[in-house]
């Protein structure tokens, strides 16, 4: 993997995402624009990110804030 970036995730990662998702069996990659939906409309504290290799959607990482963490 040559020069990582990671960043949060757009509407443009999902088909990359859902190919890594078909390859590596996490969950079903169907499910991923409803999963992704709330973060994209920003109704939610949760946040998806997405790592690009030569600006190729290769991983992502799902993130939400800990209630009893504020301030760490």
């Amino acid at each position: 993997m040559t020069n990582p970036i990671i960043k949060p995730t757009s509407s443009d990662d999902i088909p990359g995402l859902k190919a890594v998702l078909d390859n590596t069996g996490l969950f079903p990659s169907e499910m991923l624009p409803d999963m992704l939906a709330p973060t994209l409309s920003g109704e939610t504290e949760a946040l998806w990110l997405t790592c690009h290799s030569d600006d190729e959607a290769v991983g992502l990482c799902y993130i939400v804030p800990e209630d009893l963490a504020d301030g760490t």
